[in-house]
C-alpha cells in the first residue's frame, strides 16, 4: 500500500477531527444541531456508506451475488 496514501487520509481526518473540536470549544453549535447532525450521520450517511463498500466489486463477484 502507498505510504503517501495512508498519511493523507490520516491528515484528512485528523483536521476534520481538530476543526470540530475547535468549533465544538467555540460554543458554535447548540444541542439541537448536534442532535440533527447525530441523526443525520447515522440514518442517512452510515447507511450510503456501507452500500457503497458492499457495492465495490474489487473482488471480481458477480453483482448479483453481493446482494445475496
Amino acid at each position: 500500500m502507498n505510504v503517501y496514501l495512508v498519511i493523507n487520509k490520516i491528515l484528512q481526518l485528523f483536521m476534520m477531527i481538530v476543526l470540530g473540536f475547535i468549533l465544538g470549544k467555540m460554543k458554535d453549535f447548540d444541542e439541537s444541531f448536534i442532535d440533527k447532525m447525530n441523526r443525520f450521520v447515522l440514518n442517512i450517511t452510515m447507511p450510503c456508506l456501507i452500500i457503497s463498500s458492499v457495492s465495490a466489486n474489487k473482488n471480481g463477484i458477480p453483482y448479483q451475488d453481493l446482494f445475496l
